[in-house]
């Protein structure tokens, strides 16, 4: 399990479009990105698989709504002070990655 702080090209803004976000997921080829409001707090998470079902399930998709329209509300996170053993038991075949913050609930680092 590798534990990466450098998350500036997976987190996006609640406010911003679809567009900005599929454009990140894109770019750091992880397929997937965590949305937060402006505090920094996670609210959501939004992977490729997630844009797929929304788009099947829109007759018309606007990329230009707010991507907190669509991500995925129920997620799972974790502590950046948890053990490496605890976050390790949350991967699996379903959950490739896992956001971790800090005391305030801020995304400071990825699993």
């Amino acid at each position: 399990m590798i534990i990466d702080r450098n998350i500036k090209n997976y987190l996006i803004l609640d406010q911003e479009p679809i567009r900005n976000a599929l454009k990140k997921v894109d770019a750091n080829e992880e397929g997937m990105v965590v949305c937060v409001d402006n505090a920094g707090l996670i609210i959501g998470a939004l992977t490729d698989g997630d844009f797929r079902r929304w788009v099947i399930s829109e007759g018309k998709p606007d990329l230009e709504l707010p991507v907190s329209n669509i991500i995925n509300r129920d997620f799972i996170s974790a502590m950046v002070t948890d053990s490496h053993e605890r976050i390790s038991t949350l991967l699996n075949h379903r959950v490739q990655f896992v956001p971790l913050t800090d005391q305030s609930g801020r995304c400071v680092a990825l699993a």
